[in-house]
């Protein structure tokens, strides 16, 4: 990662909460604020249930960013002929907002990292990058068990939760 996701002159605020059941950090900001590519690579936009209006971001460095929430996307996402761009870091992808499941909360960003199938806390990566070192420490609570039976599922390529040997 490379930089923020939102520009330095932004007002926006977070706290680490990484957990099973919410994976990401949740970036407050108001509406129609501009969020960016954090690093140089290939973004599309798309529309899913729980982020609404998303954007996914392939990073040249192999980690996979998702970009949840949006009010909506920037010309360069879809003012196209082909659905994935190749961007710069600092790129406009979209703006905050609250689709998806966060229609009935304060708008933000969901923001989440993913090398592989292994979701991994940005917290620290965006902390690093934070010109104004915004973000509040909270919990990265991942149960070991779970953990385990994740990094379990990846090395058995799935066999041992459908059964096949």
């Amino acid at each position: 990662m490379d930089r923020f996701p939102m520009h330095a002159t932004a007002k926006y605020g977070y706290a680490q909460r990484f957990t099973m059941q919410h994976l990401g950090t949740d970036i407050m900001a108001p509406l129609g604020t501009p969020v960016v590519a954090v690093e140089p690579g290939i973004a599309w936009a798309a529309i899913d249930n729980k982020g609404g209006n998303v954007v996914y971001l392939d990073g040249e460095s192999g980690v996979r960013y998702y970009y949840a929430h949006l009010a909506s996307w920037t010309p360069l996402l879809v003012v196209t002929n082909d659905p994935k761009v190749k961007v710069n870091a600092g790129d406009e992808l979209g703006y905050v907002g609250n689709t998806g499941n966060a229609a009935t909360t304060e708008t933000h960003l969901h923001f989440q990292q993913r090398r592989g199938s292994l979701v991994m806390d940005p917290f620290d990566d965006l902390m690093s990058v934070d010109p104004h070192r915004r973000g509040t420490r909270g919990s990265s609570v991942v149960p070991a068990a779970a953990l385990l039976l994740a990094l379990l599922l990846i090395a058995t390529k799935g066999r041992l939760a459908s059964g096949r040997t």
